[in-house]
């Protein structure tokens, strides 16, 4: 599971890099926003799925079946 975190965080590093370079940035410059890309995408997906767990454990995101079920 902490690898999808990381891979994730990798295509957030590769975003940021790129972006860098794409708009005249130095060598330098990528090199820092793709560490700090890589960071924030990784602790991204981390709160991401903490939340969706949370929502999931809170049953946010399971419905009643029908309406039945509901009233009882």
């Amino acid at each position: 599971m902490f690898i999808g975190f990381l891979v994730i965080g990798a295509m957030f590093a590769t975003a940021a890099a790129a972006g860098t370079l794409i708009s005249g940035g130095s060598l330098l410059m990528a090199l820092w926003s793709y560490a700090v890309g890589g960071v924030y995408g990784t602790l991204l997906a981390m709160a991401v799925f903490l939340v969706f767990m949370l929502m999931r454990r809170m049953n946010i995101l399971s419905a009643p079946r029908s309406a039945e079920m509901a009233t009882e």
